[in-house]
């Protein structure tokens, strides 16, 4: 017995693929639909973040005008009651009318 080859162990490489336009085409599309879906992803973040951050500006904004309402409506309430105790003492002096 000897280890010569025969004809069927004899295995033939297949020739090395060539790359194709349609291989190429497909690289392609599918690079150019990553960065556009990237690109997406990234603008409309960069929209959210300015959204929100001029949410926080308004909020902010009607935090201080409310604030500035209650302190105008405690004032308000301030001056009733000082005129309501003038209006009192003044009744109080005036002679009683018969």
């Amino acid at each position: 017995m000897t280890d010569t080859p025969t004809a069927s162990a004899v295995v033939v490489a297949p020739a090395p693929a060539r790359v194709t336009w349609h291989g190429v085409a497909s690289l392609v599309v599918s690079a150019l639909t990553f960065l556009v879906t990237l690109f997406t992803i990234v603008f409309y973040g960069g929209q959210l973040t300015r959204q929100v951050g001029d949410n926080e500006r308004r909020t902010t904004q009607l935090e201080q005008r409310a604030d500035r309402a209650d302190s105008e409506t405690r004032d308000l309430g301030k001056i009733v009651a000082r005129v309501d105790a003038k209006l009192d003492l003044l009744l109080a002096r005036s002679p009683a009318r018969d």
